[in-house]
């Protein structure tokens, strides 16, 4: 399979690198260096930030009337990473890599904002994501409860 192929690229190391590296170690570590240093530099490994997004994805997929996307840096700047609407709330999420980073300007002005106009706007990173998970957990069985009531 070439390397070269963008769309192979994931599905080759997932299912073959393994397999492969063996198979080229037994034949001789010289033949097999070239091959070993190009799998180095197609890693696919993801960086902790992405990780984090990826863990607040799956988490938000979870709550009960929960709709959510997840903002493209590179599409508006200063608007928060994830905007949701639970159970008719809209709130905001900007993610950070750890506790040390700050938001920006222009992130703290939206966040406010969205605070003033009525809306629910989080800071959140790895180190307090289960108490924001929590908050928002709780935001939703409130919803749910007034829902039931309202249905009988």
């Amino acid at each position: 399979m070439p390397f070269s192929s963008q769309t192979n690229r994931g599905t080759f190391f997932s299912q073959n690198v393994r397999k492969i590296a063996i198979q080229l170690l037994s034949t001789g570590i010289e033949k097999s260096q070239g091959f070993l240093s190009r799998i180095k530099r197609y890693d696919m490994s993801k960086k902790p930030e992405t990780k984090f997004k990826e863990r607040v994805q799956k988490d938000l997929s979870k709550l009960p009337f929960c709709w959510n996307v997840k903002i493209q840096q590179v599409a508006l700047r200063g608007i928060p990473d994830f905007l949701i609407c639970l159970g008719g709330k809209f709130i905001a999420i900007e993610l950070k890599k750890d506790e040390r980073e700050e938001p920006n300007e222009l992130q703290k002005w939206t966040l406010q904002s969205i605070a003033h106009a009525g809306g629910i706007s989080f800071i959140a990173h790895p180190g307090n994501w289960y108490e924001t998970y929590d908050t928002l957990k709780h935001l939703a069985d409130i919803d749910q409860e007034i829902n039931l009531d309202t249905a009988h």
